[in-house]
């Protein structure tokens, strides 16, 4: 009888109060509410930091004249840390609700249980898999017009993609840049054609129907080499910097035996970062909140507000 008691006990001591799957922006901000909230809370992931430890200047983080990536991740991880938060870095493979609990298998099949759980999973950039892109990524080659764009006042610069997100970094870039090219794979951009047509009256040349074939360039870009798609013919624009808009991809394969509604495969959340799965919260860029605005600020407010979310539900 005893024995049965202990066992008990141990058992529920083992399940927490959140887990959070996400290294980035949203997981750790999640993580230093939910320890403030006093939960017990684990962060789960593999790559510390995400995207955002990816870029090489941010100069729209408040209190932060000038940092890297890499470093302001550091900074969330150590101050979760410190409030008594714990990371496990492994990579989760499955997710499975039952009754009231979230049951979480990693890939060394480790079992996890907790009554809440956050995806702060982010995205991964669609990229152009053409030659220098690797190369030249923080010397000209950027995928974000609103943290790089006043990194290039005065210059040359060229922008990959048709969609809103990609007519409207132009816009942006048009504010810093002297001259913009704004090149797509077809005939007619899939933007607003309010947005479009803004573009066409500043100084932005639109090069329709042309796809990347290579970025050149010794130290940092020089050199973004096109093809016209219905000649073949090449064509060389001298640039010094390449920003790439063609789209993110949301991390989101985990969710696929929760039945979780998605919005062209982001995580659809309401106001409270909830989802139509009860004790299911998201943050950041894998979602469609905040109007779909992603940043790292973004990615934050939402990472808190999940937790207090969590929270709730946890204490109800």
């Amino acid at each position: 009888m005893q024995t049965e008691q202990k066992k008990s006990k141990t058992e529920k001591e083992k399940i927490l109060d959140l887990i959070i799957i996400g290294l980035g922006p949203g997981g750790y901000t999640a993580g230093i509410y939910a320890t403030r909230f006093n939960l017990n809370v684990l962060i789960v992931g593999e790559e510390p930091g995400g995207l955002a430890s990816e870029i090489p200047h941010i100069e729209n983080w408040p209190g932060e004249e000038k940092i890297n990536g890499v470093e302001l991740m550091e900074k969330m991880k150590n101050q979760y840390l410190k409030l008594g938060g714990q990371i496990k870095s492994t990579a989760i493979v499955k997710i499975e609700k039952k009754k009231e609990l979230f049951e979480l298998t990693t890939v060394n099949n480790e079992t996890l249980l907790s009554k809440t759980l956050i995806l702060a999973t982010g995205t991964k950039r669609r990229k152009l898999n053409v030659d220098g892109e690797q190369k030249f990524f923080g010397r000209g080659v950027s995928y974000c017009t609103t943290c790089d764009a006043p990194f290039f006042k005065g210059k040359t610069v060229a922008i990959i993609g048709g969609g809103n997100s990609a007519c409207g970094g132009a816009m942006h870039l048009l504010q810093f840049a002297s001259k913009v090219y704004l090149i797509h794979r077809r005939e007619e951009f899939r933007a607003h054609p309010a947005v479009v047509e803004k573009l066409k009256t500043n100084n932005c040349e639109c090069i329709y129907n042309a796809k990347v074939k290579r970025i050149e360039g010794k130290l940092k870009v020089e050199k973004l080499i096109i093809e016209d798609i219905s000649t073949g013919k090449e064509r060389e624009l001298e640039v010094d910097g390449i920003f790439v808009e063609i789209g993110q991809i949301p991390t989101t394969t985990l969710i696929k035996d929760l039945k979780v509604e998605t919005d062209n495969d982001f995580i659809k959340v309401k106001e409270d970062m909830s989802t139509n799965v009860e004790g299911l919260f998201a943050a950041g860029d894998c979602t469609n909140g905040l109007n779909h605005m992603k940043q790292l600020i973004t990615a934050a407010a939402m990472g808190a507000i999940a937790a207090e979310s969590a929270y709730k539900y946890v204490t109800r």
